[in-house]
């Protein structure tokens, strides 16, 4: 990989050290221990870069001109989870844009991988949203229900790209770069046909192993500081079972039709190693068979599928300008220059390959795009599990909504550069966070919510679900603490339901943002309701809603309202038990 410079990112974050560069030290690190901490975080990356491989030679291979098979501004690698958002979103903010996978359908994860359920966290909407929905239409997946057919999956990804007017190049992997000083000018695919090179302007590396960015010399880390260990792979598998009831005793989820997703498999092994990853494909395989068996003498059950491929947690972490750590996952922190947002747990599987699982939930935390630019390479951006994170940290992100989310801001920064003739460290991030905003992506409180600031604030409602052990607290003033993992319940009773938000004075704003429930779904999602203010003693309404199903709806007011009270007007919850369950209502003052 040649000479690499050690390089710092913010004040408190050193960037982990490649040759020499003193590791991250907590304040906690006993007295005496640091030289310990950085010899063990530099024996883990020497021991990556030149990794178990034998040398078994070397073959002279002449050097050939390639053929260029195609063209476009912004070039996506990898039709996975965040690869897929990538181009659907460069190519919708109006680049032409080519999407490159190695399988033959898209998809990543979600359908090679075998993971046919997405796990929860904040920041739903956006790309992630209208993947939902267009499942749910088309009967891949119940009301409800985060489950997923993979085959409609296959089409749903399939026909959402190429009606963005995005191109799609199947069957063809990324094997290298063409490079001129710190640009990359075009990326090496191998075809059906042969290799051949695809060129473009802004390059976006969804691969999930961050394949281009490290062909293109970008630094990168892999696995914990203590050993380079990375998380375990697993072969997902699903059984059908006779009869209703669980399958106990291994990670299930149940699917429809009697169907049930088994996670069980537990491979050690670094996926960026062909030889390590056949061994993986195979040991998942024989994992799968005798835990079947086990399963078969409890549940009447048999084996009906398994991924086509073994599916990877963990390889390579790209160094970008920032680095996501464990600390700031763990404290919930926010970042001026956020694109993304998550709260899933810390969710690290034993390294080892021992069974044991760390997890530790955490407060919603950003995600900033600092993240996504690679150091070293000018016109790159990751997106998925391989942006730029520790390993705890990224055991927190990897999950596929959040990729997905990533992948969305990585296209439409792309396509930004594209538009503005700029590189993606001198993008105006003001201007990609209003786009996304725009596409429906949710970025957390609004810094221009007048709640924030307004300590006289008051909420009230018609009613309250009383309280109980999964609920302690219901109240309206839940939905105005600027804390979206609180909630106020409305009462059980018919509609209408209503909460009142009394500023303590007439204030000026220009938005209102509702955040709905948004699990379980959307199926707890508001329907119809109006948005009022009061105005000498009777309440008028400045906005009406009917069939919503976002869970983050935001209301714009131009020329902006002036009032003291605000009141939502409910006159449709939802069919299931008919409680509104609100997250936050923000009421934004006007940016200038």
């Amino acid at each position: 990989m040649g000479a690499i410079v050690p390089q710092r990112c913010e004040v408190g974050h050193p960037v982990p050290s490649l040759v020499g560069c003193p590791l991250m030290r907590s304040k906690s690190t006993p007295r005496g221990m640091g030289q310990m901490v950085e010899l063990l975080g530099l024996l883990a990356v020497v021991k990556f870069l030149s990794g178990p491989r034998p040398d078994l030679g070397r073959a002279v291979v002449p050097s050939a001109s390639l053929p260029v098979i195609a063209e476009a501004d912004v070039v996506v690698i990898g039709g996975g989870t965040a690869g897929v958002a990538a181009a659907v979103s460069a190519a919708r903010n109006g680049a032409k844009t080519i999407l490159i996978e190695r399988n033959g359908f898209l998809g990543g994860t979600m359908t090679a991988g075998g993971v046919h359920i997405f796990m929860f966290t904040v920041g739903f909407p956006g790309f992630y949203r209208e993947v939902m929905d267009e499942l749910l239409r088309r009967g891949g997946r119940l009301p409800g229900s985060r489950a997923f057919d993979p085959e409609v999956m296959k089409d749903v990804l399939y026909d959402l790209v190429t009606s963005a007017g995005a191109r799609v190049l199947l069957l063809s992997t990324a094997t290298g770069v063409v490079m001129e000083g710190r640009r990359i000018l075009g990326v090496v695919v191998e075809t059906p046909a042969g290799a051949g090179v695809v060129k473009g302007r802004i390059f976006v590396d969804c691969t999930g192993d961050g394949d281009v960015a490290a062909a293109a010399g970008a630094p990168f880390l892999l696995g914990r500081w203590q050993d380079g260990l990375p998380q375990p792979m697993t072969l997902m598998y699903v059984l059908k079972r006779a009869g209703r009831g669980r399958v106990e005793g291994v990670l299930s989820f149940p699917m429809p039709g009697g169907r049930v997703l088994i996670n069980a498999t537990r491979v050690r092994g670094e996926a960026t190693d062909v030889r390590q990853l056949t061994e993986a494909e195979i040991e998942g395989r024989r994992q799968v068979v005798a835990q079947v068996r086990r399963l078969k003498r409890r549940f009447p059950v048999r084996l009906l599928s398994t991924a086509p491929h073994i599916g990877v947690r963990e390889t390579r972490q790209i160094l970008g300008l920032y680095i996501l750590t464990e600390e700031d996952v763990a404290l919930g922190r926010r970042f001026r220059d956020k694109i993304a947002r998550c709260s899933y747990p810390i969710d690290e599987h034993n390294p080892t390959g021992l069974p044991g699982t760390r997890l530790e939930r955490v407060k919603p935390y950003d995600i900033p795009y600092r993240c996504l630019i690679p150091r070293g390479v000018d016109n790159l951006l990751v997106a998925g599990r391989c942006i730029s994170a520790t390993h705890i940290a990224m055991s927190s992100l990897r999950i596929m909504p959040t990729c997905m989310a990533l992948g969305q801001a990585a296209g439409t920064a792309a396509a930004i550069c594209v538009k503005k003739g700029c590189l993606p460290n001198n993008l105006d991030i003001s201007e990609l966070q209003r786009l996304l905003v725009e596409q429906g992506c949710d970025l957390g409180i609004d810094p221009h919510n007048v709640l924030l600031y307004l300590k006289s604030a008051r909420a009230f409602s018609d009613s309250n679900y009383p309280p109980d052990e999964a609920h302690p607290d219901t109240g309206p003033h839940l939905a105005i603490d600027c804390d979206e993992r609180t909630r106020w319940l409305s009462g059980r009773g018919p509609e209408p339901h209503w909460l009142i938000v009394d500023l303590g004075r007439p204030v000026a704003f220009d938005r209102i943002i509702l955040r709905f429930e948004e699990r379980y779904g959307g199926v707890y999602i508001v329907s119809d309701y109006k948005l009022q203010v009061e105005r000498n003693g009777r309440w008028e309404t400045i906005a009406s809603v009917k069939g919503n199903r976002r869970p983050v709806v935001v209301h714009k007011f131009s020329p902006p309202v002036r009032a003291r009270r605000v009141r939502l007007y409910v006159t449709k919850a939802n069919p299931r038990d008919h409680i509104v369950r609100l997250r936050e209502i923000e009421i934004c003052a006007p940016a200038d």
